[in-house]
C-alpha cells in the first residue's frame, strides 16, 4: 500500500476536475479534527500547486472546519469575465475583473451569510441557468443532484458528471499506485501541451 497523506487524498478526490481544467475551481472542506496539521499541509500544497498554475485559498473557517477554494487562476479569471457571469456577480456587489478582489469578496460573503452565497456556483463553473434556478427555488425541485443541482439540461449534466467521475477515478488510481499530486499535474500538463 502506497503511503499518501490524507491532505493529498482529499485534494485529489475533491479537486481532480479543476486540476484537469474541466472546471475552473473546486471547493473542499477540511475538518479541523481530521487535519491537525492543516496549516503546515496548506502552505506546502499552496507552494507546490502554484508551480502548475493552481491556487489554493482558504475562504473561511469556523470552529470545526476550513473551506478552501482550489482553482486554475487563468480559467477562473476567464469564467468570471464572461459578460453573463459578470452581470450576475455585479448584482451582489462584486468588483469587476480583479480575481483577487472577487475571491476576497466571496470570502466576506461566506463569512457574513448564513449558508452558502448562491453565486459560489459561478466560481465553480456551474451552468448559470442552474445557479439562478437554485437561488430562485431555494434549492428545491431540482431534476438531478450531482456536482450541482440541475434544473435544466439533465442529459448534458449527466455527461459532465460522468466526465468528472472518470477524471477523479483516474487521478485517484494514479495517486494510489505511487504518483504524487505534483507528478499527476506534470503528466497532465504534458498530455495537454
Amino acid at each position: 500500500m502506497v503511503n499518501v497523506s490524507l491532505f493529498e487524498q482529499e485534494l485529489v478526490h475533491h479537486c481532480s476536475p479543476a486540476f484537469a481544467r474541466l472546471k475552473p475551481a473546486s471547493l473542499i472542506c477540511f475538518q479541523k479534527q481530521k487535519f491537525p496539521n492543516f496549516d503546515r499541509d496548506y502552505q506546502k500544497y499552496k507552494t507546490q500547486l502554484k508551480k502548475f498554475g493552481v491556487e489554493i485559498q482558504v475562504l473561511c473557517s469556523c470552529e470545526r472546519r476550513y473551506l478552501v477554494l482550489v482553482y486554475q487562476k487563468d480559467a477562473l479569471e476567464h469564467q468570471l469575465k464572461k459578460p453573463e457571469i459578470l452581470k450576475q456577480l455585479k448584482r451582489y456587489g462584486y468588483p469587476e475583473s480583479n480575481l483577487k478582489l472577487q475571491i476576497e469578496f466571496l470570502s466576506e460573503r461566506l463569512n457574513k451569510t448564513n449558508g452558502f452565497p448562491h453565486e459560489i456556483g459561478l466560481f465553480l463553473g456551474y451552468p448559470l441557468r442552474d445557479v439562478l434556478a437554485f437561488e430562485h427555488y431555494k434549492g428545491e425541485g431540482a431534476k438531478l443532484c450531482g456536482y450541482w443541482k440541475v434544473y435544466f439540461d439533465v442529459e448534458q449534466a449527466k455527461k459532465t458528471f460522468d466526465i468528472f467521475d472518470k477524471c477523479r477515478n483516474k487521478f485517484e488510481e494514479n495517486l494510489f499506485s505511487g504518483k504524487t499530486l505534483a507528478q499527476l499535474l506534470e503528466m497532465h500538463l504534458m498530455l495537454t501541451a
